[in-house]
């Protein structure tokens, strides 16, 4: 693994509840290891987790996983 591989950062514009941001992180990691399959990028892994946070009815706010921004190497 070369040190490019990690210039990225998942950040959160908010402070929040613990369980959304577990939940959220879970979700987006669940997606990366399937971005090696899939080949979707991380922005797209991310937009997946979100998309599967949004579909819960007590997250469905945008409040809960609207805040999530990827930084840096997002391809």
């Amino acid at each position: 693994m070369s040190a490019s591989q990690f210039l990225y950062i998942v950040v959160s514009s908010k402070g929040g509840d613990i369980r959304i941001n577990t939940d959220s992180m879970s979700a987006f990691y669940a997606q990366l290891v399937k971005a090696k399959e899939t080949g979707i990028s991380k922005a797209e892994a991310l937009r997946r987790a979100q998309i599967k946070i949004l579909k819960e009815s007590k997250y469905a706010s945008p409040y809960y996983w609207g805040a999530y921004v990827l930084l840096g190497n997002w391809i």
